[in-house]
Parts: C-alpha cells; structure tokens; sequence
C-alpha cells in the first residue's frame, strides 16, 4: 500500500516540478548545498543530511525539488522519508520545498521529454497528506541502511 502512495506522490510532484521548473531556482540552491555538510556532521541530521547528499538536485521549481539517484534503492529510501527530507531541506535552503526523487533511468527519459517538449507538465494540487505514508518503518529502515557505512569521529 505505501509503494502505490509513494508512486502517486512522485508522478505528481515531478509533474508539478516541471510544469513550474526554474532554471534561476535551480542554479541558486545548487549553490547553496554546501550547506549540506554541516548537517552531515551533526549526529541529529546526519543519516537524512547523508541520503540527501547522494542525490542529486537536478530540477527546482518555486515550491518542489526533483533529485535523482544512481541507484533504485537510494531513490526510495529518500521518497520513503519524505517528511524527514523536506524538514532538512527547510533548514538548508531557509524555505520550505516539496520533494522527490528518481533513479538515473528515469531522470533520462523524463530529461528527454521535457527538453524536446514532447509533452506539456501540468500543475496539479496535491491531494494527500504525507503523514498518511508508514514513516515509522521507513525511519527504522533507513537507519540499517546507514548505520554500517557513517562513522562519527
């Protein structure tokens, strides 16, 4: 059931990423994700700080953030704590964003349809509430995913 959630979210918030994409918004927080490392280091942040960092930004609009993954897992385990993502993401860039993400594969083919406007991406209101998605298993999920590969100093 979380998975057709999950799927439902991120079909329309990357709709929605492009239907608005900025190219100025984009550039401007690219540039400001160094700001990301100081919440890696911080034993509060550090497992989402650390997911977040191995995405990467690849589409922003006023009010959502598209990034994307290598691999499949890593994709959703960030779309799995999305909750978690965009309360971070509120303190690095000083706004509240939307978020998602995708896998390289997808990227590409999403990427390929929007430069050579093969579609139109249409706004589309929200209609759920992230809390509704199981964010206790995924939290706990997302900690044996990390635990073996962060080291505190």
């Amino acid at each position: 059931e979380n998975k057709i959630k999950i799927e439902e979210i991120q079909k329309i918030r990357i709709e929605n990423t492009l239907a608005r994409f900025q190219k100025n918004i984009l550039k401007e927080l690219k540039s400001k994700t160094q700001n990301l490392d100081d919440f890696i280091a911080d034993e509060k942040y550090s497992k989402i700080a650390s997911l977040i960092a191995d995405g990467e930004l690849k589409a922003a609009s006023d009010e959502y953030l598209l990034y994307v993954f290598d691999s499949n897992g890593l994709s959703n385990k960030f779309n799995e704590n999305l909750i978690e993502v965009e309360m971070l993401v509120e303190k690095i860039f000083g706004k509240k964003y939307r978020v998602i993400s995708t896998n390289n594969i997808s990227w590409e083919i999403i990427k390929k349809e929007f430069n050579s406007k093969e579609r139109d991406y249409l706004y589309v209101v929200e209609d759920f509430d992230l809390n509704d998605l199981n964010q206790k298993n995924s939290q706990s999920e997302l900690v044996d995913c990390f635990e073996n590969i962060i080291e505190y100093e």
